[in-house]
């Protein structure tokens, strides 16, 4: 576990690749938020192609 201010935080966050279900978040968590999740250019142009 990692101490993140008064958050614990588990070390699988860490260690799991993060992967984009564009299908289900439609993008959104790129756009609310601080950094965004993060992208590959792929992903960024299929984001792009899906909304308006």
């Amino acid at each position: 576990m990692l101490q993140i201010q008064d958050t614990l935080v588990s070390l699988d966050l860490a260690e799991v690749f993060f992967c984009c279900d564009l299908e289900k978040c439609k993008g959104e968590c790129c756009i609310e938020g601080d950094a965004g999740a993060p992208l590959t250019e792929e992903e960024r142009d299929e984001i792009d192609r899906l909304l308006p």
